[in-house]
């Protein structure tokens, strides 16, 4: 595939195609760290679901927020609903995400996260 035409300069389908990958690069740059940090907070919460039983529910909102915060992610304790059963927990987090663009053009999202997870019966430990 040749980048000129039979005039010897850029055809307009190559600086189009050009244009399109990069935007999408420039789009993927921006937005990938947000769904890595979702990602891996999403795999941090499932941890702290396994030893929830440990810790009341404010302890276990500290360690959410701290969490969060690892990743980049601000959690407010509003946003951190737990309900415990007899022999299950679930929580769920929300949270507000946004990515700059240029010319102040902004993508905002906001993510919810729920995780639920069996507690151990009483007497038998992790």
């Amino acid at each position: 595939m040749s980048l000129l035409n039979r005039k010897g300069s850029i055809s307009f389908k190559t600086l189009l195609f050009t244009a399109v990958v990069l935007a999408a690069g420039y789009v993927g740059y921006k937005m990938a760290p947000v769904f890595f940090a979702n990602l891996m907070f999403k795999s941090g919460l499932d941890d702290e679901i396994k030893t929830a039983y440990m810790f009341d529910d404010n302890t276990l909102s500290d360690r959410i927020i701290k969490l969060g915060e690892t990743w980049g992610i601000t959690i407010d304790r509003e946003n951190i609903e737990i309900e415990r059963g007899e022999r299950d927990i679930s929580v769920t987090v929300k949270y507000h995400a946004e990515v700059d663009f240029i010319d102040g053009y902004a993508w905002e999202h906001d993510f919810i996260i729920h995780r639920a997870g069996q507690l151990p019966m009483p007497g038998h430990g992790p």
